[in-house]
C-alpha cells in the first residue's frame, strides 16, 4: 500500500507590482481577496458566499486587478 505524500505543493504568484501574493487553486470558481484598509468594508455585493459549514461569508464587492507576474505584458481580471 502507498503512504500518502507529507507534503503539498503550492502555486504562489508575487505580484511585482504590489509586492501582494497570491495563492494560486486552479479549481476555484472564484478568487478571495481580504479588503485593504482603503477599501470601504460595508457590504456592497449581490451575492453571498457560503463556507463548507454553511457559514455565510460578507463579499465586498468586485475589483479589477493588474497583476505584474514579470511576463511580457500584465495580467487584467475581475476579482
Amino acid at each position: 500500500m502507498a503512504e500518502p505524500s507529507k507534503h503539498t505543493s503550492r502555486l504562489f504568484l508575487l505580484d511585482r507590482k504590489s509586492g501582494q501574493k497570491f495563492l494560486i487553486d486552479s479549481g476555484s470558481e472564484i478568487c478571495v481577496i481580504p479588503p485593504s484598509p482603503t477599501m470601504n468594508k460595508s457590504p456592497q455585493s449581490n451575492f453571498s458566499l457560503f463556507a463548507a459549514n454553511n457559514t455565510k461569508i460578507p463579499a465586498y464587492g468586485m475589483v479589477r486587478k493588474e497583476l505584474n507576474l514579470g511576463l511580457r505584458r500584465p495580467l487584467s481580471g475581475l476579482s
